[in-house]
């Protein structure tokens, strides 16, 4: 097996290591190249702007009917990405945290206590705490570590019935809504980490870039 190092200037195509060793500490630039092809590939796939879900329970006296999310494509890095490496296990961790420059929900139908109405939500802070670890094995594999939503916060709302629109205020709806985020986060985990898995075979050339998404991630 070749050393971490050398695989990992292989995998970073070169361009994202000031030497051949693998140094612990920040590693910005291969996060942020990261994170534009996540950007890229949610850009020029159908549909993956944004989510939409079915009908949600948010707490007791609110349903939302196919709620949609829009902004996914404005994730960035939020701080430092830090890195440590095990070489004997040949592998490496990156923790980091991410956040949406843009957040916002709209609610075609909203139910609160039994009257229908629609409603849109923007949220300012919204942050992810993340890790995850790249083992360099026959071919690179990645395992997600953790995923939290850490902060919900700055929201704007408004429904199409002005005397709801101190749902806002209500704890229960916000705890309801961050939570449904952070359940759905939870399930995306073996999604996220093929993902990653196959973003590293690309850098590495093991297998060839997709055609239908830009090279240049601007």
């Amino acid at each position: 097996m070749m050393k971490l190092s050398v695989v990992m200037t292989l995998i970073a195509g070169g361009m994202l290591l000031a030497s051949a060793e693998m140094q612990e500490g920040v590693w910005n630039n291969h996060f942020d190249y990261l994170v534009r092809s996540v950007q890229a590939t949610l850009r020029f796939k159908k549909s993956s702007t944004y989510y939409h879900s079915n009908q949600l329970h948010i707490c007791k006296k609110v349903y939302a009917k196919q709620p949609i999310v829009t902004g996914l494509d404005s994730l960035m890095r939020f701080g430092n990405c830090n890195i440590t490496s095990d070489t004997i296990q040949s592998n490496v961790t990156f923790k980091y945290i991410l956040r949406f420059e843009l957040f916002a929900i709209a609610f075609p139908k909203l139910i609160v206590d039994g009257v229908v109405m629609s409603a849109y939500m923007r949220v300012k802070n919204v942050i992810i705490n993340m890790s995850h670890t790249l083992y360099i094995q026959r071919h690179p594999k990645v395992k997600v570590n953790e995923i939290n939503l850490i902060a919900f916060s700055g929201i704007e709302f408004a429904t199409s019935k002005p005397e709801h629109d101190v749902l806002v205020k209500d704890g229960e709806f916000l705890i309801g809504v961050a939570q449904k985020i952070s359940d759905r986060l939870q399930l995306m985990q073996p999604m996220i980490e093929d993902y990653l898995t196959l973003f590293y075979m690309k850098l590495g050339g093991y297998i060839e870039p997709e055609k239908d998404v830009p090279q240049k991630l601007a």
